[in-house]
């Protein structure tokens, strides 16, 4: 986590960045998933939003992971069967931590 606050603190992390790729890897290094989901916000390519998806994912917030597929997916034209995938995993999960 300390990896990731001081690259938070250098400057911006612009898409496409070596510096943002690096914060992405970080803070998935460290677990840092509420880091993730503010880096990609919005989410550039299909990988940040995989990294996204997968951060709600991991942090219970099944119905964040969706919204994120609702609001991207469609935009970094994410295949359709993988979109259908996640969402199927990720309500299958919310219904069982119900």
């Amino acid at each position: 986590m300390e990896a990731v606050t001081i690259l938070k603190s250098l400057e911006e992390f612009p898409p496409g960045s070596y510096h943002r790729h690096l914060l992405l890897q970080a803070a998935t290094d460290g677990q840092d998933w509420q880091s993730i989901i503010e880096i990609t916000d919005p989410p550039n390519t299909i990988n940040e939003l995989m990294l996204r998806f997968d951060a709600y994912y991991q942090l219970n917030d099944f119905k964040g992971a969706i919204a994120t597929l609702d609001r991207f997916s469609h935009t970094l034209d994410l295949p359709h069967s993988m979109d259908l995938d996640l969402r199927k995993r990720a309500r299958i999960k919310d219904i069982i931590s119900q």
